[in-house]
């Protein structure tokens, strides 16, 4: 279940407008925004920030510090040598019942 409500603050936050950049570990980057989808799900105890548009999720003991992970997770993952485009993804949810 994705429960989002306003919790996507680190990630805006961590991937902020061009020129303005964001501090990681003591180093000010300057950063292109990036308007990215997430998903919250709870898995063996712990939340799991999951990224829809890349491949890169975080966790956490709370929802909102399992989204803060992933906003650095982000950030982390776009200052590195990460595509400075990513391509289209078209994602399509649905339902399936399987008699189990």
């Amino acid at each position: 279940m994705c429960r989002c409500g306003g919790r996507d603050f680190a990630v805006r936050e961590a991937l902020r407008a061009p020129g303005h950049g964001a501090s990681i570990g003591g180093m000010l980057i300057n950063m292109q925004a990036r308007k990215l989808h997430y998903v919250v799900y709870e898995q063996d105890g712990a939340y799991v920030a999951q990224c829809l548009d890349v491949d890169v999720a975080s966790e956490g003991d709370t929802e909102a510090e399992a989204v803060s992970n992933l906003g650095e997770a982000l950030a982390l993952y776009f200052e590195s040598d990460a595509p400075t485009t990513m391509p289209p993804r078209a994602l399509r949810f649905g339902e399936l019942v399987v008699n189990a």
